[in-house]
């Protein structure tokens, strides 16, 4: 009968120390659960962060392509533009020359006219495409660097 005590006493601690190895095992696993659980909320954070950046450069690049558009618009019209009145300013100038005539008075308005005229030919769209050319440039850069860090954010 003692014998049968021991052997129960044994069971008992065998089955005492099982139960507390499975308790802290289901600790453990409790514990590695949560920790993936918050991993996993954090990350969705992310992509959901990175979903509204990519949204962001995408409209970003969108209204820059339409301004770049409505730029090379503007420059196409100012270059038809300039390309009519230098037509029209060489139309004048091959125009017949007028005869000398011996009034004082119409020499001096002849040099006028033609003063007139040569500061007509020396204004040109020069700058104008300058212009265009460092705002297109520019808008390029925006563009790529948008780009770059919507490719940053997806890797």
């Amino acid at each position: 009968m003692r014998r049968l005590v021991r052997v129960t006493e044994c069971q008992k601690a065998d089955a005492q120390l099982e139960r507390e190895r499975l308790a802290e095992r289901l600790r453990e696993v409790a514990a590695r659960c949560e920790d993936q659980q918050q991993m996993r909320q954090r990350l969705e954070m992310e992509a959901r962060g990175y979903r509204k950046d990519s949204e962001d450069s995408r409209r970003v690049k969108l209204q820059l392509d339409k301004r770049a558009l409505a730029l090379a618009d503007e420059v196409a019209a100012l270059r038809d533009t300039h390309r009519d009145e230098v037509s029209d300013m060489i139309g004048h100038i091959q125009a017949p020359p007028l005869t000398h005539s011996p009034k004082p008075g119409l020499a001096a308005e002849l040099r006028e006219i033609r003063a007139q005229m040569e500061g007509y030919t020396g204004t040109d769209l020069g700058p104008a495409e300058e212009w265009f050319r460092s705002r297109a440039a520019a808008l390029g850069q925006a563009a790529q660097t948008n780009s770059e860090a919507l490719q940053r954010s997806r890797q």
